[in-house]
């Protein structure tokens, strides 16, 4: 069996600045209050190289097993608008992302190509008192620890579908679907001094219909500041209910965790997670009885990065260990996969949502990476290349266990084992060069071996 997966994303992403900012444009000279309308966007173009292991298990030509190169990207459009003081709107459009597995490839019945509306939200600053605001529409919640946009929980406007890993099997894990969902509901804000937190009620984060067909979250999260221990330092904590499609799903979550900045030495970030699930995960058959699987899902990550001090060339490392849940047993009426609505992409092929397998369950990695800044070019921008690389070691959390002791495709295909535990280890490579604030090239190589 071929055991090298690779994928090569060389890109090219810039903004749609006119004039190089983002414009704002008043309805009348004499009424400069009454709207302004910010634009601003991205276009975001990718080319990019699979070998035929790593479209299989995409879901892509499992038949040819050809390695394959596609053109993929999408369109951005923003527009932040303020009302009054007190109350302000965002409308976000995009294009669907073209290419990357999927029906539709760029410059093929462009006009049949859909708009996406990924953001429709009015908030109302000042909502009772000054330190809240209440924001109804599709609304993007998240809950990201470290700030870095990389939620390890809960991100659905960044995410698959919540429901995506239940009833997997056995120590089985699902390479996900690309897919980006719309949070729809509200969210109310209360910031104030060092405390912040939030309520959310999103009953229509994927529509499925009837009511009970929707995919749904509610729940509350804070975040303390710790500017005592150190700036920039903060912990937190979040609690949320979703519900699926299917009868009696309500699984909650409990979790949080802790961001030190500058821990123990100037540079140093230290930070962990950890989530615990229970509550109902749907129906299941257990013994030829339809009865409620019991959400059993745990996950937990630790890690650091330093930045050394003082470094023109901004030269950084960094680790992280990750543990998320299996399910051992399928048939015992438990569900002891985490489920998530995850944003992690740290890894290009096994992590990542467009380029690889999006890998979120049943999962453990050892990550170590690094990265530095140069400036390349004479009057160019300071440190306008940034390179950077990482290293995972990565296997299953609980053996995928095999159909009469054999597996017929994916990650262990041809393997005659009962049971398997190994993913493999990943090393991947990437460069961003800096043409301008709003301009950028990129590019990666990443390869699974082992």
């Amino acid at each position: 069996m071929k055991k090298v997966g690779l994928i090569l994303t060389p890109a090219f992403i810039f903004a749609l600045a006119l004039m190089a900012q983002a414009q704002k444009v008043n309805t009348s000279d004499d009424r400069a209050e009454t709207l302004k309308v910010t634009v601003s966007g991205v276009i975001d173009m990718d080319a990019v190289f699979r070998d035929g292991e790593l479209i299989d298990v995409r879901g892509g030509n499992s038949a040819s097993d050809e390695d394959e190169g596609t053109i993929e990207g999408n369109i951005r459009v923003r527009l932040d608008i303020e009302l009054s003081e007190k109350i302000s709107a965002v409308v976000a459009l995009r294009t669907p992302r073209v290419g990357s597995g999927s029906t539709e490839v760029i410059g093929a019945n462009a006009e049949e190509t859909a708009v996406i509306v990924e953001q429709a939200t009015i908030t109302l600053n000042e909502f009772i008192n000054p330190e809240m605001k209440l924001a109804m529409g599709i609304v993007p919640v998240a809950f990201d620890l470290r700030g870095k946009g990389s939620a390890f929980f809960f991100d659905p406007a960044n995410s698959n579908s919540f429901a995506k890993n239940v009833g997997a099997g056995s120590g089985s894990t699902v390479v996900g679907a690309e897919d980006l969902l719309q949070p729809t509901g509200v969210h109310w804000t209360y910031r104030k001094d060092a405390l912040s937190a939030g309520v959310f009620l999103l009953p229509a984060i994927v529509e499925g219909g009837t009511a009970s067909g929707d995919e749904a979250a509610y729940g509350a999260w804070f975040f303390y500041s710790l500017e005592t221990l150190s700036k920039g330092s903060r912990a937190g904590a979040i609690v949320a209910v979703d519900t699926f499609a299917g009868k009696e799903t309500s699984v909650i979550t409990v979790g949080g965790g802790l961001s030190w900045v500058d821990a123990l030495t100037p540079g140093l970030e230290l930070y962990a997670e950890v989530y615990f699930q229970f509550g109902d995960a749907g129906p299941v058959t257990v013994s030829g009885s339809v009865d409620t699987a019991d959400a059993g899902g745990l996950a937990f990550q630790a890690g650091g990065q330093y930045n050394f001090p003082g470094n023109e060339n901004n030269i950084w490392v960094g680790g992280n260990i990750t543990m998320i849940s299996g399910d051992d047993d399928s048939a015992d009426g438990d569900n002891d996969n985490f489920l998530s609505y995850e944003n992690v992409n740290d890894l290009k092929i096994l992590e990542d949502q467009w380029f690889g397998f999006d890998l979120d369950t049943n999962y453990f990695a050892f990550k170590v990476s690094g990265g530095a800044a140069l400036t390349v070019g004479s009057g160019a921008m300071k440190n306008n290349l940034e390179i950077s690389g990482i290293v995972g070691i990565v296997t299953l959390s609980e053996d995928v266990l095999g159909t009469n002791g054999a597996f017929s495709e994916g990650l262990f295909a041809g393997s005659t084992a009962s049971s398997e535990d190994a993913i493999g280890n990943e090393v991947d490579v990437n460069a961003r060069y800096l043409v301008s604030k709003q301009v950028s090239f990129d590019g990666g190589v990443g390869m699974l071996f082992g």
